[in-house]
């Protein structure tokens, strides 16, 4: 098996770049990427002047652990009901009950054409009010 030189194991020329790369140069490109990355990591941090006291932190591990619960319950809650609105929004824009299609139509509009922070908002300051 010939490998490409050295030069061009890093660098890709102009006349080059519709040529496949190699698989070795992808892999020794992430593996370099990744060794830059951890470096820049390692000298921050190690910069840093600050000890850290996790002696505190323990004594809330019990919050820590319930929130993270919570949090799992309430993805898993979320998953499902979205699946089943989902289900059902497609189910609908299948039918041939044209009011039923229309109203899927609108849900499915609204829903994917405003961002969720606007949505979010809406709930907050004008459904919850």
């Amino acid at each position: 098996m010939k490998l490409a030189p050295l030069r061009s194991w890093f660098w890709i020329s102009p006349d080059e770049r519709g040529k496949p790369i190699p698989w070795q140069v992808i892999v020794l490109n992430w593996i370099l990427a990744f060794l830059i990355l951890a470096l820049v990591c390692f000298y921050s941090l190690s910069q840093l002047s600050y000890n850290w006291n996790w002696g505190t932190v323990a004594g809330y591990s019990n919050f820590f652990w319930r929130g993270w619960w919570n949090t799992l319950r309430i993805s898993a809650l979320a998953l499902v009901l979205s699946t089943a609105i989902g289900l059902v929004a497609a189910l609908a824009r299948r039918s041939g009950f044209l009011v039923l299609r229309a109203l899927s139509r609108l849900y499915v509009e609204l829903i994917r054409g405003t961002p969720l922070l606007v949505q979010v908002s809406f709930a907050f300051y004008v459904v919850a009010a």
